[in-house]
């Protein structure tokens, strides 16, 4: 498998393991205030079934509510971002 996906609002270092026949990825997706300055960041977890990687899943993890009037840390668009920029990796890993 080529590198993990980094960059663009996943900016983490990425921890890997592998639990009970799945590949477990985590990292943080960084937030931005309405200003474009970094404020925090909120982790997620990527689920990996090694027998089907195309049914992966991906959920924040530990978040908590921010004092700032943050939009995206609800949004399902940036899961939905997330969820392509992995499952392109995933596509591109398996058929190379």
């Amino acid at each position: 498998m080529d590198r993990v996906p980094h960059g663009s609002g996943i900016d983490y270092n990425w921890t890997i393991d592998i639990k009970h026949d799945n590949l477990i990825m985590n990292n943080a997706w960084h937030l931005l205030n309405q200003n474009g300055y970094y404020i925090d960041h909120i982790p997620f977890t990527v689920t990996v079934p090694l027998r089907s990687p195309q049914n992966f899943t991906l959920t924040w993890t530990h978040y908590r509510q921010h004092a700032y009037p943050i939009r995206v840390a609800n949004s399902t668009a940036t899961l939905d971002y997330i969820a392509e920029t992995i499952g392109n990796w995933l596509d591109e890993s398996l058929n190379s």
